[in-house]
């Protein structure tokens, strides 16, 4: 490897640390020069309490997709020395592994539905479609699974794994997710644990592959049918769904207003599925490659 092929700053772990103190705070400033701006101008729209709107979710999101996929695309170019399909963005022979990470995301979804059916705790009152919420909440949730996927597994997970053992970068890159949804509305410690878990879920993959799709696909399948669809607040903001619910019943259970990831069967649940996926891994790629005579 030569001077210019070496990493410009050599300890992965720095790398992810740096990219997650630059990334939050040019987030911060621009999400502060926007509240400013519209502030000044007498355009409450976006900011006004209580009032998480989709439009408002759109525009913050669109700003923060802009600030940490550029910055994880700039890092790995700059810092990493390394080409940006490296991340993870191989498509050719992980196609059916994003297959897969689609179909468990609407899999765990409709488990955890069913079991609060079954119980009595959550009932579908109606079927509304407004078609301009659903395809912008459709843009928001791609715009939300890119971003924290590059951002989370793509850089952070894959840095970190350049400087220490795998389970311990998984930990490190989950622990960094769920901080992130710490200030998220209704969060709490029952849904940050199952945020914590849902990071484990969606790289348990990666760390075996070093491959994004099977987690983008998770990723995204299990927030647009937990919102847009089945109507559930996801991470503790509205997506107005196209089935009206109504919950009854401890928060515990159901996840109130963070909706289904603030609820127990939600742990449950993903932890089954992550530790299922761990050893399916694990024991898969323990396996020796049969040699062809």
């Amino acid at each position: 490897m030569t001077t210019a092929d070496k990493p410009l700053i050599e300890q992965g772990w720095l790398r992810a640390l740096l990219y997650i103190i630059v990334s939050m705070a040019l987030v911060f400033i621009a999400l502060f020069g926007i509240g400013m701006v519209t502030a000044l101008t007498g355009s409450t729209q976006f900011i006004e309490a209580g009032e998480e709107s989709i439009g408002r979710f759109l525009l913050t999101y669109s700003i923060m997709t802009l600030v940490m996929i550029g910055l994880a695309l700039l890092f790995r170019k700059w810092a990493d020395r390394q080409p940006l399909v490296t991340m993870g963005f191989q498509w050719k022979q992980y196609r059916g592994q994003a297959i897969a990470g689609f179909f468990l995301g609407i899999l765990l979804i409709c488990i955890g539905t069913l079991a609060l059916v079954a119980f009595k705790l959550l009932y579908f009152t109606s079927l509304e479609f407004d078609a301009g919420n659903f395809f912008s909440s459709l843009l928001l949730f791609v715009l939300v699974t890119f971003t924290e996927e590059i951002a989370f597994r793509g850089y952070i997970l894959n840095n970190l794994m350049q400087s220490m053992n795998k389970w311990a970068a998984l930990a490190l890159s989950s622990v960094a997710f769920a901080l992130f949804h710490a200030t998220n509305p209704g969060a709490g410690l029952l849904p940050i644990l199952n945020i914590l878990v849902a990071g484990f879920l969606l790289g348990i993959n990666y760390i075996f592959t070093k491959n994004l799709w099977f987690a983008i696909f998770l990723h995204f399948s299990w927030n647009f049918l937990q919102g847009p669809i089945m109507g559930y607040e996801v991470s503790g903001f509205a997506a107005p769904g196209l089935l009206q619910q109504t919950l009854k019943g401890s928060d515990l259970v159901t996840g109130g207003d963070f909706g289904f990831e603030g609820s127990v069967v939600c742990l449950f649940i993903n932890l089954a599925a992550t530790i299922l996926l761990g050893a399916w891994y694990a024991g898969y790629r323990s396996k020796p490659t049969p040699v062809e005579i």
